[in-house]
């Protein structure tokens, strides 16, 4: 499963969309992806559901416009078994 690292504390959505009920504040570290919506509902957002501490599924709004405000974890490949 692919990880999300949050750079600062964010809101936490119901949906996809900054306009939904808006239900907690995530902190920064790093969380389990869910689902990825890149370019949703246009090109200017990308949204990220993942658990939240509470073991919730929640929606961030990960980027607007040019500005970043989580970065995906890209997992290591250990080919010595390591």
């Amino acid at each position: 499963m692919n990880k999300i690292r949050i750079n600062q504390e964010l809101k936490t959505f119901v949906d996809a969309d900054t306009q939904s009920t808006a239900i907690g504040i995530l902190k920064v570290g790093e969380y389990d992806i869910i689902e990825i919506k890149n370019n949703y509902p246009n090109a200017s957002t990308d949204y990220i559901m993942l658990t939240d501490t509470e073991q919730k599924n929640v929606w961030i709004c990960s980027r607007y416009q040019e500005t970043s405000y989580a970065s995906i974890i890209q997992p290591t490949l250990d080919f010595n078994n390591d």
